[in-house]
């Protein structure tokens, strides 16, 4: 990129010729002065010092005092009775953080290479081709027929089905790149290390929702896999059923959502091996929660799609991150986790190293507020662990923090807290709570629809032994001090609760190929299917259906209890729909052709239901607004003012409103828009528009432009060094006729020195003379200096790069921001010559520092009687 002129940069120029100039006056000016004083110093038999016996040795004592501050070791908890100060139990954590950690692996840092590892694009397709078992039918005749009972046949579904989902990754999310995450056989690229808090294997960038992809690649090295379907004893079916609507979520009508889904069950119906149970023994994989696949209308405005309430998947096994508790077609299975073993002794290793965890900290938690959620008590969560102070650790995840999207933040605060707190977040299961358990932390749940009625199969209906349950209505009623509860279990049951977690952690990862003596979240998730699909062939075969001993929406109870007996856990399943949604007016911005106003229907009570949706509706009055009303508008995501939105939610925002717009239907006015597309150039979002366009206000062709630091950081430095160089030419001189006035005193005290009075009043000349020229002359470069170098820091002057909109070339120009510069700044392009216009626009600051935030655009300015051409 060629820097060319102009105004601000050549003034710069000019001023820092004229400084150097009088700087270098200057330091030729002192040197001759030095020089002359060091030669009157010096004339041989002037000045003599005479040291001999002048001054006694000066005694220096040692403080042999020790002082030092009493800290309180927060780490020694002490349990109280509430009628007295007698300790019931001794509970101790040692605190010496994480320093220590035993490093009982191999130092090879390199993944070893296995089946199930792909690194490469091609590798991501899956195999269509029929599988040979002539081997394995071989190998398990010679060992009796070990799979009886247990073969699974996989369905060669169409292309559109699966992998070319996987080929089009980067479609499948409007704000992630899942191109990345399913990678490797779905589970990532490697985790860095650097911190070492984890082992030196089997850690990978694993997405929560990328459990489609690695159950598949996981049942193709099944050990009883068969291409006779009279063997087999279940079907799998390898629709990615997740990443298909996902892709539709938002923005998009119900007939996008569901047309996959329906082309499915289609071509299944046709198949042979469906007709033989009518889908009873079939089962997939739905890589998110239950609620994604169960719209409860055909409106346009409610979320995900119908697929579960289709008649052909009632009947199949359907495996999902989390479940309903209303219905018995989907079982829940763990949500993927960053550790993906390849051999038992990494399991072991990991195990033990956890055991020897030390844990400062009594409990944590890391996530955000929900302040749009209903009966949320994430802030009164918050709250608690804000008051406990040293004894509970926050991650807030908040808007541009983003330590709570990096693994080795999380994992390490869960690796030094004995308890994690998991609070139901978007819906009812959380990541997080199989993440404390990979790092040995027990879990404190607030609602039973969290763990216990959902990972029937992988957790032991036991919850008291390895979880704590703490009642969300006493939360939010502040009935119930958290910490105090977690200070009453005594030290004997903490740790074993802590090492019956430990133990669980082979049930809930997904190792990355099979282990030889353990079972890991896979194999028990294959076992439970077969298991189902054995119990449904026996009852048909008997003429029975255990099913209809029960209704339907109370198969929670039913499945974790054995019984339909009123329960205390009741209120927390009572079944609401979104009829009973509420909507009211969160925001609106008018013009002075159209109004528009976002509508919010609150999340209903019901556990799991999505979070919120947004409608924005035009020419509405609200909030008398009715369901039909609400049809009108496009869906979109919007959640608060614009000043606090997230990144994600504003990209949502972004897509639909220029999408809209490209429609003749804008969705928000231009004002608007203008805000939200800045608010995403101050996140760094890479969804705004970066190529040139034509401004139909200006009648003319932009492009883009953002402050290029490397210019902002570079004219910085050199303004640094005229600071210091200007404060120093301030400050020499002061000390310099401090030491003389201190030689003087002290010379007038020795009367065997000789003093030259020339000499001195040399010396007094050259003092005054040097603080003199370093005033004038240090001051004003001083001065300058902190003037430009304020202007840099509060974006006053900027240096704006961006490509020309007329040749695309990058180009740069040093631009005032403030209300000082009336007229617009322009200068030639180096490549094309073209008249290029900057213009500034400043975001207001949240810095209390009093820095802006400054984007602008290069206008492309026509000459008269002048044109170019490319």
């Amino acid at each position: 990129m060629k820097v060319f002129g102009d105004k601000i940069t050549m003034s710069i120029i000019v001023k820092c010729r004229f400084w150097f100039v009088v700087l270098a006056s200057f330091l030729f000016w002192y040197l001759l002065l030095c020089f002359c004083n060091y030669n009157s110093t010096t004339t041989k038999g002037s000045i003599t010092f005479k040291f001999e016996n002048l001054i006694e040795p000066i005694p220096f004592y040692e403080n042999d005092t020790l002082f030092g501050t009493q800290t309180e070791d927060i780490n020694n908890i002490l349990i109280r009775t509430e009628n007295g100060d007698k300790p019931s139990s001794d509970f101790h954590i040692v605190n010496n953080g994480l320093k220590g950690i035993d490093h009982i692996l191999e130092p090879d840092n390199r993944l070893a290479p296995s089946a199930s590892e792909v690194h490469s694009k091609e590798n991501i397709e899956l195999d269509t081709k029929p599988i040979n078992d002539t081997t394995r039918e071989r190998e398990s005749n010679e060992d009796s027929d070990s799979c009886a009972g247990r073969y699974v046949y996989i369905h060669n579904l169409p292309r559109r089905f699966n992998q070319d989902l996987l080929k089009n990754c980067a479609s499948l999310s409007n704000w992630t790149n899942m191109c990345e995450f399913t990678s490797n056989s779905g589970f990532g690229p490697p985790l860095s290390n650097p911190g070492k808090v984890y082992s030196n294997r089997g850690w990978h960038t694993t997405n929560q929702f990328s459990l489609e992809v690695i159950f598949h690649n996981r049942m193709k090295q099944y050990e009883c896999l068969t291409n006779d379907t009279s063997l087999a004893s279940a079907f799998f079916v390898p629709y990615y059923a997740g990443l298909d609507v996902a892709r539709y979520l938002w923005g998009y009508n119900i007939s996008m959502r569901d047309s996959d889904s329906l082309g499915l069950v289609k071509w299944l119906r046709q198949k042979p091996e469906w007709r033989k149970m009518s889908g009873r023994d079939h089962f997939l994989v739905a890589g998110r929660i239950t609620w994604d696949f169960r719209r409860l209308s055909d409106e346009e405005f409610d979320w995900g799609n119908k697929f579960l309430f289709l008649p052909e998947s009632k009947n199949m096994t359907v495996l999902t991150i989390e479940s309903s508790p209303w219905h018995n077609n989907d079982f829940a299975i763990p949500y993927p986790t960053y550790f993906h073993p390849l051999k038992e002794v990494e399991v072991f290793q990991w195990q033990n190293r956890m055991r020897r965890q030390r844990r400062p900290f009594l409990f944590s938690f890391a996530g955000g507020q929900r302040p749009n959620i209903r009966d949320s008590i994430r802030g009164e969560v918050i709250e608690q662990c804000r008051a406990s102070r040293k004894k509970c650790k926050l991650l807030e995840c908040r808007d541009g923090s983003n330590k709570c999207q990096k693994p080795e933040f999380v994992m390490k605060m869960f690796q030094s807290s004995v308890f994690c707190l998991q609070p139901p977040g978007d819906s009812s299961t959380r990541r997080s709570a199989f993440d404390s358990i990979l790092a040995g932390c027990i879990p404190v749940f607030f609602h039973p629809g969290s763990a216990y009625i959902q990972y029937l199969w992988h957790l032991p209906k036991s919850f008291t032994n390895y979880s704590v349950f703490i009642p969300d209505i006493d939360v939010k009623k502040r009935k119930v001090s958290i910490e105090k509860t977690l200070l009453q279990i005594p030290k004997q049951k903490v740790a074993e609760m802590r090492e019956e977690v430990i133990r669980l952690i082979p049930k809930v990862v997904y190792a990355g190929s099979k282990l030889k003596n353990l079972d890991d979240a896979f194999d028990i998730s294959v076992k439970g299917v077969v298991e189902r699909v054995s119990r449904i062939k026996r009852e048909m075969e008997e003429g029975k259906d255990s099913s209809l001993d029960y209704a339907e929406e109370v198969s929670w109870k039913y499945n974790f209890f054995g019984t339909v007996e009123d329960h205390e856990w009741d209120r927390y399943f009572e079944k609401t729909y979104p009829s009973s949604f509420a909507p009211h007016v969160i925001g609106s911005s008018s013009s002075s052709s159209s109004s528009s106003s976002f509508l919010e229907l609150s999340r209903s009570s019901r556990p799991g239901a999505p979070f919120s949706v947004r409608i924005s509706a035009n020419g509405h009055n609200f909030p008398t607004a009715t369901r039909d009303d609400l049809v009108q508008g496009p869906s979109c995501i919007f959640v608060g003012p614009i000043e606090t939105a997230s990144k994600e939610t504003l990209e949502a925002l972004y897509r639909q409103a220029r999408d809209s717009y490209y429609s003749g239907k804008p969705l928000i006015v231009d004002d608007m828009f203008d805000r939200v597309e800045l608010k995403l150039r101050w996140y760094g979002s890479k969804s705004v528009v970066k190529y040139p366009r034509c401004s139909l206000r200006r009648q003319s062709t932009y492009a883009d432009a953002e402050v290029d630091l490397s210019q902002v950081f570079t004219l910085a430095s050199i303004w640094v060094l005229f600071l210091a160089i200007g404060s120093s030419a301030c400050v020499v001189p002061i000390i310099y006729n401090i030491g003389l006035a201190y030689q003087g005193a002290y010379n007038s005290g020795m009367p065997h020195i000789n003093h030259v009075p020339a000499l001195e009043f040399l010396a007094t000349v050259n003092g005054v003379l040097f603080l003199v020229f370093g005033s004038l002359i240090g001051y004003p470069i001083a001065s300058a200096s902190v003037k430009v170098l304020r202007g840099l820091w509060r974006n006053d002057l900027v240096a704006l790069k961006g490509a020309c909109p007329n040749c695309g070339e990058e180009v740069f120009a040093f631009v005032k921001s403030d209300k000082s510069n009336d007229t617009p700044h322009r200068a030639d392009c180096h490549v094309c010559e073209s008249l290029l216009e900057f213009r500034t626009k400043v975001e207001k600051s949240d810095c209390r520092l009093g820095r802006k935030w400054v984007y602008g655009r290069i206008y492309l300015v026509s000459r008269r009687n002048r044109r170019r051409w490319l």
